[in-house]
């Protein structure tokens, strides 16, 4: 009976107004995160295509890398999304029993 068992017996996580809020904060965070990664994949391709329309002579290390970067922020971005959206899913399914 410390202070985690007073703040969880006193709070409403069962609430339908709670898992509402709760819900809607997990998919904007969600959408937020999908919304930051398409943002920099698109500069970062703008980035990309400025360096080749420039016809400058980049070695096979500088693509390979930029390749690895360009994949890295695609993986980084559909692995915190998916968080997010399992997050929401645990919510609803029962906020009572702390998945999340």
């Amino acid at each position: 009976m410390g202070i985690s068992s007073a703040v969880f017996q006193s709070s409403h996580f069962g609430t339908d107004k709670f898992k509402a809020m709760f819900g809607a904060s997990g998919a904007l965070s969600a959408v937020s995160d999908a919304t930051a990664t398409m943002a920099l994949l698109w500069c970062f391709r703008g980035t990309v295509a400025s360096i080749n329309g420039t016809r400058m002579n980049i070695g096979v290390n500088t693509q390979v890398m930029l390749q690895r970067l360009f994949q890295f922020s695609i993986t980084r971005g559909l692995l915190v999304t998916l968080v997010q959206i399992c997050i929401v899913v645990f919510i609803f399914i029962d906020i009572e029993k702390l998945l999340w």
